[in-house]
């Protein structure tokens, strides 16, 4: 019986149970991680973020949990330790809250027992909304004593993942995970003002064991000067002591930044970080003198790197960034950025065949297929330089540039979204044509087009309604599509078995609906190339063994639904190839990190790479 089970076995269930195995990988999600297609409750198609695949993960973890601990007295104290491992929250007050009840536990225990805190291991904070503060009259400064609280009980935090600006209070907040969690911190998310830089580099010091980082840059929290340039990339960041300080971050193996990071790069220019494989930088709307910087950092790391994703609309030298990686395999950058001709119809990619190279994502591409609706109150002129700036890059991705080639991915979330609405590209502007030559060239060198779900370029979860049946071809897709995102509440993912039941009555629904297309009606609906649809078998009298048979292809198609629906909340990022023993450069002599947790196999799923064919 379940209640004669040791306490190590039923927590052993218990992790698998609530997808925690899932949860503590110490991966960041990378542009390459596949987005998924839901429904809102209003029926409109939206992209779920690998970000928010895991948010929803971790609030139906918290619901499994909850579940648990109320089954038996037995369970309750097992699930009481699991509930605390990760904890996750998306409003300001659910962390008061948790700050006060933390400190009570560990009052009670008055040394004679594990306060709760000691079990976590995973702290995340959803980024909200200053007015969500003000409503609930919550102080910033009522957060950080909050979040400051929190890490004082958390001796065994592994991941730190704070999406929320923390502003002037990054100090205080990393002297507290350096003096509580520094031994046992492996991946941290901050978002810092740029003139906190030198904070920074501090933390990061402190912090020797780290293998994951992500670090936001904002504009500078505060003036320090009336000068109206002030938030120009010529501002001087005051680094004191910290400049050109040598930091050696011998494990680091993923460094993601954004934003105003220019100063960051040229001081990680002279750092120490030999296992680093994957690198990200995406400038948002910064528009300062980064091409340089990078080049400089790429100069010292480049050759280690085996990933590598720029996302920025300035100019760059990416023949000149690639001589600079021979390692890279999986390469990223920006499709509508100016990049110096070959001849008139090629981009500059590639001094030299890459034979490492096998998949490579665009960034941008919202113009490439006449769809932007923004693209009407834009320049002709500069709508033209932008679509041909794509047709060059999309020229130069071949065999002879890059031999080893299986994929193209666009990564545009934005871009895919308006080709959906769309139902199709523009055929009176050329975006149809420009797909259909970027397909067939594709296909003729052997390349998979992809879109950012790892689907094919062009195939979209529903058609245009007038090609829509009365059973709905688009049922494909949703999965879990019935469900409104809701960040706002922690309890949301325990109505799981109402949306389980109500997917089942789908199912059968669309089992029993009759399709009436035809040929001619398909080849009115799309042109040539586009996404078709396929008739059904003519209705008949079946036999008794012909029922039997359909109702088992019922069944495996019901059951690869599902698992196709479940399969599509887990982003890539999660599913990193692990191997036992380690591999990671260093693991055995860092204390406290097991070979099992550490990423071993660079190039797959676990970091948003395009599965190997």
């Amino acid at each position: 019986m379940a209640l004669d089970l040791p306490a190590e076995v039923l927590s052993q269930i218990f992790t698998l149970a609530a997808d925690e195995d899932l949860i503590f990988q110490y991966a960041l999600p990378t542009s390459l991680a596949n987005s998924s297609w839901f429904r809102h409750a209003y029926e409109d198609w939206s992209l779920r973020t690998p970000q928010e695949a895991a948010n929803s993960l971790m609030r139906r973890s918290y619901g499994t949990k909850k579940a648990l601990m109320l089954t038996c007295r037995q369970w309750y104290c097992v699930a009481q330790e699991h509930l605390f491992r990760c904890l996750y929250f998306n409003t300001p007050l659910k962390l008061i809250e948790l700050a006060n009840n933390l400190e009570d536990s560990r009052d009670a225990t008055m040394g004679e027992g594990t306060p709760l805190g000691w079990w976590t291991r995973r702290l995340h904070f959803h980024r909200y909304s200053n007015q969500k503060c003000e409503d609930l009259g919550i102080t910033p400064q009522d957060m950080h004593l909050a979040l400051l609280q929190v890490i004082e009980h958390c001796p065994n935090l592994e991941i730190f993942h704070v999406e929320w600006p923390l502003q002037e209070a990054f100090g205080e907040i990393a002297s507290a995970l350096s003096k509580n969690c520094k031994r046992s911190l492996r991946t941290v998310y901050f978002n810092v003002p740029r003139n906190e830089l030198s904070r920074v580099i501090w933390a990061l010091d402190s912090l020797k064991f780290i293998v994951a980082a992500h670090i936001e840059f904002e504009p500078s929290s505060a003036p320090s000067s009336s000068n109206n340039d002030y938030f120009d990339d010529e501002d001087n960041v005051n680094l004191g002591s910290a400049f050109e300080y040598q930091l050696n971050l011998q494990y680091l193996y993923q460094l993601s930044i954004g934003g105003h990071a220019r100063e960051f790069l040229e001081q990680a220019s002279e750092w120490f970080l030999p296992s680093l494989k994957i690198f990200s930088y995406n400038t948002g709307t910064y528009t300062g003198a980064v091409p340089e910087a990078i080049l400089g950092f790429l100069k010292i790391h480049g050759d280690t790197l085996e990933f590598l994703d720029l996302d920025t609309n300035l100019p760059l030298e990416v023949a000149k960034i690639l001589d600079m990686c021979p390692q890279v395999s999986t390469f990223a950058f920006n499709a509508d950025c100016r990049i110096n001709l070959l001849n008139p119809g090629e981009s500059e990619v590639a001094n030299r065949p890459k034979p490492n190279i096998t998949t490579i994502g665009l960034h941008g591409l919202s113009l490439a297929f006449g769809v932007d609706p923004l693209a009407s109150a834009r320049n002709e002129t500069s709508v033209r330089l932008i679509q041909r700036t794509n047709d060059s890059i999309m020229a130069a991705l071949n065999k002879r540039n890059f031999p080893n080639l299986q994929r193209i991915r666009a990564l545009s979330r934005p871009m895919l979204m308006a080709l959906n609405r769309a139902g199709q590209p523009n055929e009176e502007n050329g975006g149809m044509a420009r797909w259909a030559k970027w397909w067939d060239a594709s296909a003729l060198a052997g390349v998979s087009l992809e879109d950012c779900t790892g689907d094919s370029l062009g195939n979209l979860p529903e058609l245009p309604v007038s090609s829509l049946d009365d059973d709905g071809e688009s049922d494909e897709y949703e999965d879990g599509s019935d469900e409104e995102e809701d960040d706002d509440d922690d309890d949301d993912d325990d109505d799981d078995d109402d949306d389980d039941d109500e997917d089942d009555e789908d199912e059968e629904d669309e089992d029993d609906d009759e399709d009436e297309s035809s040929d001619s009606d398909d080849e009115h609906i799309l042109p040539s190339g586009w996404k078709k649809l396929i008739p059904p078998m003519p209705e008949e009298n079946p036999s008794a063994r012909t029922t039997e048979l359909r109702e088992l292809l019922k069944e495996c198609r019901a059951m690869e639904r599902q698992r196709l629906r479940d399969a599509s909340m887990l982003p890539p990022s999660f599913m990193m190839m692990m191997a036992g023993g380690g591999g990671f450069p260093g693991a055995e002599m860092m204390p406290g990190f097991s070979g099992a947790d550490i990423p071993t196999a660079v190039g797959g799923m676990g970091f948003g790479f395009g599965a190997p064919r």
